[in-house]
């Protein structure tokens, strides 16, 4: 569920480099399942980490949400001991192209409790949800690891439709709003910052910015 970011910074890197671009897309889902590696040490773990960072990368680049699946699971089939995390998604697709009542498909998808049952419910609830807000309401009234399942798929109907398909409602008392808007911003820049490759006395000052607003990094 921490994965959505790299996604984001790889498909930044791309936009400003669109020779990189396919070389990006993997390291996404590479980078991806390094970091779930950090927590989560069975490979259904971290592959599913990998994939949905790829669909945050595919959806990013104006891809609709079925293609970016589809995509993913390209990747994904490439890798050994990606059948669990391929049976999920492809368990969550079918689900959903055959307009099976959320109550009844949120029950067998799983409670999310490990990853790829997670993405699963997260991908329905993108895919069958009309706007922003009834997917992610519907992801959280999941009967198990609702905060998981509605994060994910607030990742997935955000990058699908942007920062204007959130409700006002939800964003006008959210706490830290401010910072998360500034973080979010940087991840979107972040292939336009020079730092030290830039030996001016701007991108000096540009890199002392960041190092200030991002110590140890």
């Amino acid at each position: 569920m921490r994965v959505a970011p790299v996604g984001m910074m790889l498909k930044a890197l791309s936009a400003e480099h669109s020779a990189l671009r396919d070389a990006n897309f993997r390291q996404a889902f590479d980078l991806a399942c390094q970091a779930a590696a950090l927590t989560h040490g069975h490979p259904t773990g971290q592959l599913t980490a990998g994939a949905f960072a790829a669909i945050i990368f595919l959806l990013l680049e104006g891809q609709s949400l079925r293609d970016s699946i589809e995509q993913a699971l390209v990747l994904l089939r490439e890798q050994h001991h990606h059948e669990e995390t391929t049976a999920a998604i492809n368990r969550a697709v079918d689900l959903a192209e055959r307009s099976t009542p959320p109550e009844q498909a949120l029950d067998w998808l799983g409670e999310g409790w490990i990853a790829e049952e997670a993405l699963a419910v997260g991908i329905f609830c993108a895919l069958t949800a009309k706007d922003f807000e009834s997917g992610v309401v519907m992801a959280v009234n999941h009967n198990g690891d609702s905060d998981s399942t509605g994060l994910i798929a607030g990742h997935l109907l955000g990058a699908l439709h942007g920062i204007d398909a959130v409700p006002e409602r939800w964003l006008k008392n959210l706490e830290l709003r401010g910072v998360l808007e500034i973080v979010a911003d940087d991840l979107a820049t972040v292939a336009k910052w020079t730092l030290d490759d830039d030996q001016s006395a701007a991108g000096f000052a540009e890199s002392d910015f960041y190092t200030a607003r991002y110590p140890g990094s």
